[in-house]
Protein backbone atom coordinates (compact mmCIF):
# COMPACT_ATOMS: atom_id res chain seq x y z
CA UNK A 1 0.00 0.00 0.00
CA UNK A 2 2.55 2.19 0.91
CA UNK A 3 4.56 1.79 -2.22
CA UNK A 4 1.49 2.48 -4.38
CA UNK A 5 0.67 6.08 -2.43
CA UNK A 6 4.48 6.84 -2.91
CA UNK A 7 4.65 6.20 -6.70
CA UNK A 8 1.20 8.06 -6.98
CA UNK A 9 2.67 10.98 -4.99
CA UNK A 10 5.56 10.88 -7.02
CA UNK A 11 3.59 10.90 -10.46
CA UNK A 12 1.79 13.89 -9.55
CA UNK A 13 4.97 15.69 -8.02
CA UNK A 14 6.86 15.04 -11.56
CA UNK A 15 3.61 16.34 -13.26
CA UNK A 16 3.24 19.22 -11.33
CA UNK A 17 7.11 20.43 -11.77
CA UNK A 18 6.75 19.72 -15.69
CA UNK A 19 3.58 21.53 -15.68
CA UNK A 20 4.67 24.46 -14.11
CA UNK A 21 8.37 24.69 -15.22
CA UNK A 22 6.68 24.41 -19.24
CA UNK A 23 4.12 27.36 -17.72
CA UNK A 24 6.65 29.90 -16.26
CA UNK A 25 8.54 28.93 -19.86
CA UNK A 26 5.77 29.79 -21.87
CA UNK A 27 4.90 32.94 -19.79
CA UNK A 28 8.36 34.41 -20.75
CA UNK A 29 8.22 33.17 -23.96
CA UNK A 30 5.07 34.61 -24.25
CA UNK A 31 6.04 38.37 -22.65
CA UNK A 32 8.69 38.52 -25.36
CA UNK A 33 7.15 37.46 -28.75
CA UNK A 34 3.50 37.45 -28.08
CA UNK A 35 2.53 39.77 -29.82
CA UNK A 36 4.42 39.12 -32.52
CA UNK A 37 3.32 35.38 -33.04
CA UNK A 38 -0.44 36.39 -32.21
CA UNK A 39 -1.62 35.75 -35.94
CA UNK A 40 -0.03 32.87 -35.97
CA UNK A 41 -0.34 30.37 -33.09
CA UNK A 42 -2.62 29.21 -31.04
CA UNK A 43 -0.44 29.39 -27.95
CA UNK A 44 0.04 33.12 -28.31
CA UNK A 45 -3.69 33.94 -29.25
CA UNK A 46 -3.69 36.09 -26.41
CA UNK A 47 -0.57 37.75 -27.73
CA UNK A 48 1.33 39.60 -24.51
CA UNK A 49 -1.44 39.30 -22.41
CA UNK A 50 -1.26 35.89 -21.16
CA UNK A 51 -1.96 32.20 -21.97
CA UNK A 52 -5.89 31.00 -22.43
CA UNK A 53 -7.02 28.37 -20.65
CA UNK A 54 -7.20 25.82 -23.25
CA UNK A 55 -3.33 25.97 -23.87
CA UNK A 56 -2.92 25.87 -19.91
CA UNK A 57 -5.13 22.64 -20.22
CA UNK A 58 -3.10 21.51 -23.23
CA UNK A 59 0.35 22.01 -21.38
CA UNK A 60 -0.99 19.65 -18.25
CA UNK A 61 -2.26 17.23 -20.52
CA UNK A 62 1.20 17.27 -22.08
CA UNK A 63 3.26 16.94 -18.43
CA UNK A 64 0.76 14.52 -17.38
CA UNK A 65 2.16 12.41 -20.99
CA UNK A 66 5.84 13.34 -19.97
CA UNK A 67 5.03 12.11 -16.44
CA UNK A 68 3.41 8.70 -17.29
CA UNK A 69 6.37 8.07 -20.34
CA UNK A 70 9.19 8.65 -17.68
CA UNK A 71 7.42 6.35 -15.08
CA UNK A 72 7.35 3.37 -18.10
CA UNK A 73 10.49 3.79 -19.12
CA UNK A 74 12.44 4.51 -16.19
CA UNK A 75 10.31 1.40 -14.31
CA UNK A 76 12.06 -1.44 -13.44
CA UNK A 77 9.24 -3.23 -15.73
CA UNK A 78 10.33 -1.64 -19.02
CA UNK A 79 13.92 -3.15 -20.67
CA UNK A 80 15.00 -3.45 -17.20
CA UNK A 81 18.77 -4.50 -18.72
CA UNK A 82 18.88 -1.52 -21.02
CA UNK A 83 21.18 1.32 -20.40
CA UNK A 84 20.33 4.55 -18.53
CA UNK A 85 22.00 6.53 -21.85
CA UNK A 86 19.37 4.50 -23.96
CA UNK A 87 16.42 5.19 -22.06
CA UNK A 88 17.03 8.57 -21.79
CA UNK A 89 17.66 8.89 -25.39
CA UNK A 90 13.87 7.11 -26.20
CA UNK A 91 12.57 9.41 -23.02
CA UNK A 92 13.53 12.34 -25.75
CA UNK A 93 12.65 11.17 -28.78
CA UNK A 94 9.12 10.44 -27.45
CA UNK A 95 8.96 13.90 -25.75
CA UNK A 96 9.80 15.85 -29.10
CA UNK A 97 7.05 13.29 -30.69
CA UNK A 98 4.28 14.20 -28.35
CA UNK A 99 5.21 17.76 -27.94
CA UNK A 100 5.33 17.46 -32.62
CA UNK A 101 1.56 15.80 -32.41
CA UNK A 102 0.77 18.36 -29.86
CA UNK A 103 2.08 21.21 -32.06
CA UNK A 104 0.23 19.67 -35.16
CA UNK A 105 -3.18 18.93 -33.05
CA UNK A 106 -3.80 21.97 -31.52
CA UNK A 107 -1.73 24.84 -34.02
CA UNK A 108 0.34 26.14 -31.62
CA UNK A 109 2.65 27.30 -34.79
CA UNK A 110 2.31 26.36 -38.47
CA UNK A 111 3.68 23.32 -39.49
CA UNK A 112 5.27 24.69 -42.39
CA UNK A 113 6.77 27.71 -40.04
CA UNK A 114 10.89 27.16 -40.27
CA UNK A 115 11.15 29.38 -37.22
CA UNK A 116 8.69 27.92 -35.48
CA UNK A 117 10.05 24.40 -35.45
CA UNK A 118 13.76 26.39 -34.78
CA UNK A 119 12.45 27.89 -31.77
CA UNK A 120 10.80 24.91 -30.95
CA UNK A 121 14.14 23.06 -31.05
CA UNK A 122 16.27 25.66 -29.99
CA UNK A 123 14.03 26.17 -26.91
CA UNK A 124 14.08 22.15 -26.46
CA UNK A 125 17.69 22.11 -26.11
CA UNK A 126 17.78 24.92 -23.87
CA UNK A 127 15.77 23.41 -21.64
CA UNK A 128 17.25 20.00 -21.67
CA UNK A 129 21.01 21.54 -21.25
CA UNK A 130 19.49 23.18 -18.20
CA UNK A 131 17.43 20.21 -16.92
CA UNK A 132 20.64 18.33 -17.32
CA UNK A 133 22.64 20.78 -15.56
CA UNK A 134 20.98 20.72 -12.93
CA UNK A 135 20.52 17.16 -12.21
CA UNK A 136 24.18 16.75 -12.55
CA UNK A 137 24.77 19.51 -9.70
CA UNK A 138 22.26 18.34 -7.91
CA UNK A 139 23.58 14.15 -8.43
CA UNK A 140 27.15 15.90 -7.20
CA UNK A 141 25.59 17.45 -3.95
CA UNK A 142 23.90 14.64 -2.56
CA UNK A 143 26.95 12.70 -3.46
CA UNK A 144 29.14 15.17 -1.69
CA UNK A 145 26.78 14.59 1.42
CA UNK A 146 26.64 10.98 1.08
CA UNK A 147 30.38 10.72 0.74
CA UNK A 148 30.41 13.51 4.11
CA UNK A 149 28.07 10.82 6.14
CA UNK A 150 29.59 7.81 5.43
CA UNK A 151 33.45 9.34 6.67
CA UNK A 152 31.43 10.74 9.76
CA UNK A 153 29.95 6.77 10.03
CA UNK A 154 33.49 5.22 9.33
CA UNK A 155 34.81 7.97 12.06
CA UNK A 156 32.64 7.35 14.84
CA UNK A 157 33.19 3.78 14.30
CA UNK A 158 36.57 3.81 14.21
CA UNK A 159 36.40 5.65 17.70
CA UNK A 160 34.29 3.03 19.16
CA UNK A 161 36.86 0.28 18.07
CA UNK A 162 39.44 2.33 19.72
CA UNK A 163 37.54 2.70 22.63
CA UNK A 164 36.90 -1.44 23.31
CA UNK A 165 40.78 -1.99 23.01
CA UNK A 166 41.20 0.13 25.82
Amino acid sequence: MENKIIIKYGFINETLIIFSTGILFLTIVGGLIGDSAKQLSTMFSLGNEGLSFSVILQFLAVAVMIAALKEFIYSQKFLKNMMALWKTVIFLFSIIVIITGFIIAFGWFPVNNVEGWIGFFLSFGVCFVISTLSMVIRTKWESRKYEESFERYKREHQEEKDEEVY
